[in-house]
């Protein structure tokens, strides 16, 4: 499920909006998209502003999960320091509305005691914030795919060979 701006949550995510309960840090996403007869690969760059999310991500309490919305909703794990990710194009249908998506999600119950990123308003009783296993920590910005490779006939220039007439 891709989340929208307006999900609500008891306890503080970080998002790519600045109301998020952190302070002033962020969480987006880039994707830039390659095909070949077999696969999509999605290169995804990430930006974690929040060095708490990301230690958890580092100790394996969270998870990264890449979500993809088409005619139906597809999710892939990535590890921290992935680079992209290969899906098989028999997996996956891509159209204008294709909505792509990352989240952070917790394996683990994570206890917000040391969470030094969070806003002040959160310093009285962060210790008293413990996200269950299996929630949403974060969400990144949403991007729309618009359209297939700009060039689609370019695998099919490059084959040919110039000196057949």
């Amino acid at each position: 499920m891709i989340y929208r701006k307006d999900a609500n949550f008891p306890y503080p995510l970080i998002t790519d909006r600045d109301d998020s309960g952190y302070n002033d840090l962020y969480f987006t996403i880039d994707v830039g998209l390659e095909e070949n007869s077999e696969d999509y690969r999605f290169e995804v760059e990430k930006e974690i502003g929040s060095s708490f999310i990301e230690k958890q991500l580092e100790e394996q309490k969270a998870e990264l999960i890449f979500i993809i919305q088409a005619k139906d909703n597809k999710f892939f794990n990535m590890n921290i320091d992935d680079k992209f990710i290969s899906i098989p194009k028999s997996r996956l249908s891509l159209s204008k509305r294709t909505s792509i998506q990352l989240i952070i999600k917790s394996k683990e119950d994570i206890s917000f005691k040391f969470n030094e990123d969070l806003d002040d308003f959160f310093s009285s009783f962060k210790q008293d914030i413990i996200v269950p296993k299996n929630s949403i920590l974060g969400f990144s910005n949403i991007l729309t795919f618009d359209g297939s490779i700009e060039k689609p006939l370019e695998l099919f220039e490059k084959k040919i060979d110039p000196s057949l007439k």
